[in-house]
């Protein structure tokens, strides 16, 4: 799908909570919910499905009832403990970071949004906690849902989106008439990239597998390449960002590849990676 003025967002996997049989809140402070947690770094099998009490909210927070909730790379690089030098290392931990819902209650101080809304919202990236049956959040944690998108889309939206937009305007600050290569186009962050790209008047260069050529000939870029087909390193062309989103484009890598005053842009490098160059 395309972005445009009036956004329709991509459909990316996203985890639905049933409400049905949910309990009254008039009563929340001893209302159950799930939530997802763990105790230790590890794969899924260390994901526990608890049950807690509803959380108390500030008069300048908000309750929120989760619909859906988006599973990122980022989740399970915290939960696996590849993030640890920034998640720390005390447990419990939760998981989920995108999420989308209705909203319950409101502290007295709230004026954006009202009882009913149907928002969408990011937490804390290295804290989670949105997988659960609720959330509490600041107005600044959330906006409105678009109408023309299901809760399940919404939820994919926070993180990929956000990224895409600083990666583009903050940190490579893509401009008219410039060589733009994204590495990893058709990921989560890149269906964005490419096309806010193209909106800021870049010429842009996917680089995609097999399977991505078509959305990323759809999504706008003007030159697609099949890294299986042609290897990344061995093109001629210099370009004025080269943004990895697949982490695995070192910036030594890179390098061949960028005009001499250029940017170059990865998402989540690990600590050998960072060394390395």
């Amino acid at each position: 799908m395309y972005l445009s003025d009036t956004t329709i967002f991509p459909t990316f996997r996203a985890i639905s909570l049933s409400t049905e049989g949910s309990p009254l809140l008039c009563n929340l402070k001893h209302t159950a919910m799930r939530k997802v947690m763990y105790k230790q770094f590890g794969d899924e099998s260390v994901l526990e499905l608890v049950n807690q009490q509803v959380p108390g909210f500030e008069k300048d927070q908000l309750l929120i009832r989760v619909k859906a909730v988006s599973i990122n790379p980022l989740d399970w690089k915290v939960y696996g403990g590849e993030m640890k030098l920034m998640s720390g290392s005390s447990f419990p931990k939760s998981v989920g970071i995108d999420f989308s819902g209705t909203l319950e209650q409101t502290g007295s101080t709230i004026t954006r949004f009202k009882v009913g809304d149907a928002v969408i919202g990011i937490l804390d990236v290295f804290k989670g906690g949105a997988l659960a049956d609720y959330v509490v959040v600041k107005e600044t944690d959330i906006v409105l849902k678009p109408v023309n998108t299901s809760f399940e889309q919404a939820a994919a939206l926070p993180l990929t989106g956000l990224s895409a937009l600083q990666i583009i305007d903050q940190l490579a600050t893509v401009g008219p008439n410039q060589d733009v290569l994204i590495n990893g186009a058709t990921g989560g962050i890149g269906v964005f990239a490419v096309q806010l790209a193209k909106k800021r008047g870049a010429r842009v260069t996917a680089v995609v597998s097999t399977k991505g050529v078509t959305d990323a000939k759809k999504w706008g870029a003007d030159t697609v390449i099949d890294y299986t087909k042609q290897p990344i390193k061995l093109l001629s062309q210099h370009f004025d960002a080269v943004i990895d989103l697949s982490t695995k484009l070192s910036f030594s890598d890179a390098k061949s590849l960028m005009k001499p005053k250029a940017v170059f842009v990865s998402t989540l490098p690990s600590p050998l990676t960072l060394a390395r160059s």
